[in-house]
């Protein structure tokens, strides 16, 4: 068992992978923060929204088009009507955390949303087992850790809006 484990931790790509995400995320908290900053600029939120289809759009075409150089590319349509969401609700998405990055702050967004990620992950992988997911116990502890945290990062801006209310009140 260790030798399998050992092989794979030896490999570059291994790690390529395990950082890709970590990356991800580093780049995604400026996504939120552009997009008000946009909106703001423009007055409006469908300027930020439609920039960012147009950028993801061509990153992908680019994409596309590099494998379809390369011969990589069969185009087969899925039967399945949910994969078709990924569009609207990334549209969504993306106006939401335009429009909640102002009262909120990065940092909160961020924690929210990675909590929200991580306790609809969880949910999934149990209601729906022909995935082929095990939620493990550890699994379950672990996002209820990052739940906590989420909670706990609301606790001083809620008494930073409590003491205002009062100080509003006494004046």
């Amino acid at each position: 068992m260790f030798d399998v484990l050992f092989n794979r931790l030896q490999s570059v790509w291994f790690y390529f992978y395990a950082i890709l995400p970590f990356l991800a995320g580093l780049l995604a908290g400026w996504q939120p923060a552009g997009n008000a900053k946009v909106a703001e600029a423009t007055g409006s939120m469908l300027v930020s929204i439609t920039w960012n289809f147009i950028v993801g759009f061509c990153v992908l075409g680019a994409a596309l088009a590099i494998r379809i150089a390369l011969g990589h590319v069969t185009i087969q349509l899925p039967d399945t009507w949910w994969m078709y969401l990924g569009g609207p609700l990334g549209l969504l998405s993306i106006g939401l955390m335009a429009i909640l990055v102002r009262g909120l702050g990065l940092l909160m967004l961020g924690v929210a949303s990675t909590a929200g990620q991580l306790l609809g992950s969880v949910l999934i992988d149990e209601l729906i087992p022909s995935l082929g997911n095990t939620v493990y116990l550890v699994t379950i502890i672990g996002t209820l850790f990052a739940l906590v945290g989420a909670i706990v990062t609301t606790i001083p801006e809620y008494r930073a809006s409590k003491m205002a209310q009062r100080m509003e009140v006494s004046e």
